[in-house]
């Protein structure tokens, strides 16, 4: 871990607290990677992670049911170092046995020091699909196996018609409504897809009526969220049947739809469907597996291993694509080298500092090596930087019931940002005992930098007391440290106090503001011009200090309410106006 250079503009006394462990962080197989092996033995796919520093032990939890993960559930423990005081930072998915294809797969890792326990985030991955990716539907019987997403007024159907070219039954779709809209066809199953392996093959006609609409065939790699054209046509007039053959993206993980787009209202006509097939040759290249990405901030480079795939002709060796960013990320892959067949290494010295990329590899086959294999599984690299953040100054201010801290850098690297840390004290002003450090905010950082930077965080609201902050400075490969510890104190008010309501008048919602300078049981309550009451805001014994409370009247007419504050002997009313 670096070395975090303080220079306080004050004299403050150092204080340590005991922690329990920070979570582990850099997933290889980072959130959303696709096609991860599920094979016994050699096959199996390997979880690598990175771990804090000083534990004694961690445990895994694994499964396809998140909420077992999410809540620990012994049941999905499947490696816990309790006995031998191990710190694991692998796991082999052997001991899943062969896990189900195209599944998503939740794990998380607890680690465990003297102190305390800290349950790692949630993390995710696709298994690979079966070998073959393969489809067909004569629609002989009815659409179980697929998902409707209709626009109203359309009907996808099974039809006892054959003008689509083929035997009867076949698909048919009738759109018939009167604003632009779209409609989905989904297959419920994913698919494994190679552009020069798969192609889908359909028999179509249109009898058009009216208007104009697209009709096409769409992809999806985020489950349905956003959708890729991979072929269409306009409609503006009758089509006979005929025949088409439709290349497939390259991707893994993907679902596949029909579609119709109404692109002017009033449009209508029947599409028929039928002889959908996705075809797949029953001899195909294996991509590589396993799949390790591993960064060096020294040398700048991500060192890349992986284990061999197969091919059914002569192998031209293994493409390498790279994106930025975590593989469930928006930003789109690009390929970075073609190398020999017997090669399964490579350095990636085209790297930036403080960036995080995800890698891929298939295998080229055939002439020239046009025939390509289904990608690898995806890994992920983290880039750190390698010079220290220089903190110049960190200081507070107390304004009422508000602490401003303020802090200054000297320079900057690999700076994610800063987790505000705060814990309140036991003291006079306040009845509550010494609590745990909790992150209440995070201050983004400027990543790199040699200029000077300025940082501040408002805490507002607080209740009378004496209240310690620090700051956790953390690179964006996870490592940290932790600044020293400041302490304020929170006086209560002078006074009790009703402030006016802001805005006024309001439409539906304001903010009410009041100050209590004892501890007592206190209400707030809206009362309309006849005196009845209408909402109860506050009814609990509040500690003294200053409040506020936002009242919405989005279920009341226009007029004149009055709110009233009672505490101890205190009672005040004040009038506001909802001007709807």
């Amino acid at each position: 871990m670096k070395k975090l250079v303080f220079l306080f503009s004050f004299l403050i006394t150092m204080q340590l607290y005991a922690q329990a462990p920070d979570p582990p962080f850099n997933p290889m197989t980072a959130n959303g990677a696709r096609h991860i092996s599920y094979y016994n033995g050699q096959w199996a796919h390997i979880l690598y992670w990175q771990n804090p520093t000083n534990l004694i032990y961690n445990d895994v939890y694994i499964s396809q049911d998140s909420n077992l993960v999410i809540n620990l559930d012994p049941s999905v423990k499947v490696l816990s170092g309790i006995d031998s005081s191990k710190v694991f930072s692998s796991l082999s998915l052997e001991v899943l046995g062969v896990i189900d294809v195209h599944t998503k797969y939740y794990w998380r890792v607890v680690e465990y020091n003297s102190f305390g326990q800290t349950a790692g985030p949630v993390w995710y991955f696709i298994s690979q699909g079966p070998f073959f990716s393969y489809w067909e539907d004569y629609f002989y019987g009815d659409l179980s196996n697929y998902t409707i997403l209709q626009m109203q007024g359309a009907v996808w159907n099974i039809s006892n018609t054959n003008f689509a070219g083929g035997q009867a039954p076949e698909l048919s779709f009738y759109n018939s409504t009167l604003v632009s809209d779209t409609s989905y066809l989904i297959l419920n199953s994913f698919f494994d897809l190679s552009s020069s392996l798969n192609a889908i093959d359909l028999n179509y006609s249109l009898d058009w009526q009216s208007g104009q609409y697209t009709i096409g065939l769409s992809y999806t790699l985020d489950e349905g969220l956003t959708w890729q054209p991979i072929w269409q046509q306009d409609i503006t007039e009758d089509v006979p049947a005929n025949q088409t053959f439709v290349i497939v993206p390259n991707e893994n993980y993907v679902k596949l739809a029909l579609y119709c787009i109404d692109t002017i209202p009033n449009s209508a006509g029947y599409w028929y469907i039928d002889n959908f097939l996705l075809n797949s040759p029953l001899s195909t290249p294996s991509p590589p597996a396993q799949i390790c990405a591993n960064s060096d901030s020294e040398s700048q480079k991500v060192f890349l291993s992986w284990d061999p795939g197969s091919t059914i002709n002569p192998s031209w060796g293994y493409v390498i694509q790279r994106k930025n960013g975590l593989p469930n990320s928006s930003t789109n892959y690009y390929q970075i080298a073609w190398v020999g067949p017997n090669v399964l290494y490579f350095e990636d010295s085209t790297i930036q500092l403080d960036n995080i990329y995800t890698y891929r590899i298939q295998v080229r086959e055939g002439p020239g090596g046009s025939f390509r294999s289904n990608w690898s599984n995806e890994a992920t690299a983290y880039v750190p930087a390698v010079v220290p953040v220089e903190l110049l100054s960190f200081a507070s201010s107390v304004d009422d019931n508000g602490v401003t801290l303020n802090w200054t850098t000297a320079t900057e690297t690999n700076n994610s940002g800063f987790n505000i840390e705060r814990k309140q004290v036991h003291s006079l002003q306040s009845t509550v005992g010494n609590q745990e450090w909790n992150t209440i905010s995070f201050v983004n950082g400027n990543g790199t930098t040699t200029e000077p930077q300025t940082y501040f965080y408002i805490d507002e609201n607080l209740s009378s007391g004496t209240y310690q902050y620090r700051l956790k400075q953390i690179d964006f490969d996870g490592t940290f440290e932790y600044s020293m510890t400041i302490e304020v104190e929170i006086n209560p008010p002078a006074k009790f106090s009703l402030a006016q309501n802001y805005p006024n008048p309001f439409n539906p919602t304001t903010k009410i503001s009041w100050q209590s300078p004892v501890n007592s049981h206190q209400t707030l309550k809206i009362y309309d011009v006849l005196g009845n009451e209408v909402a109860i805001l506050v009814n609990e014994y509040r500690m003294a200090g200053k409040f506020e409370a936002e009242f919405n009247a989005s279920n009341l007419s226009s007029g004149i309410y009055y709110y009233k504050i009672t505490a101890e002997e205190f009672v005040q009313t004040r009038k506001m106006i909802l001007l709807k």
